[in-house]
């Protein structure tokens, strides 16, 4: 199946909005739906009040998270996996108790494998192929 993709940005409701149209099909996404991200300006109080508006009260989307331990997983060093840590901390009231501990779990595990694996090495790829053959010797000693 074949989709053209149109594309449109709008400012509606104190928000900028995208709606991707397809096909017969049309979804619409709100950029306050996006977690916030390095390399852009902080959120702002107002930006709080936003989400908690939009989401009536309710906490940050699941896909939050996930993209948070995705983003420490793969920082590619030690400051950037900092900062991102840090950019959590500053959002971490419109994140659930849950979504707060699987985020503490996954930095503080990324955290001691980009430790234990740069050890006299200096690049992200030797920390996947040490985790690697760590795990995969760990999985036959069990077998």
């Amino acid at each position: 199946m074949r989709f053209l993709w149109i594309f449109f940005s709008a400012y509606l409701d104190n928000c900028y909005h995208i709606i991707f149209v397809a096909l017969n099909q049309t979804f619409f996404v709100s950029y306050a739906d996006f977690p916030p991200i390095l390399g852009v300006e902080a959120p702002k109080t107002q930006d709080f009040g936003r989400w908690y508006k939009r989401w009536k009260g309710k906490t940050a989307p699941d896909f939050w998270t996930q993209f948070y331990a995705h983003q420490f997983k793969n920082a590619l060093s030690n400051s950037r996996q900092l900062a991102w840590g840090r950019l959590v901390a500053e959002v971490k009231s419109l994140l659930s108790n849950t979504a707060l501990k699987q985020l503490r779990d996954a930095y503080a595990y990324e955290k001691y494998w980009r430790k234990k694996c740069l050890k006299g090495r200096s690049t992200y790829s030797s920390i996947i192929s040490t985790k690697s053959s760590i795990v995969t010797s760990n999985v036959r000693a069990n077998l």
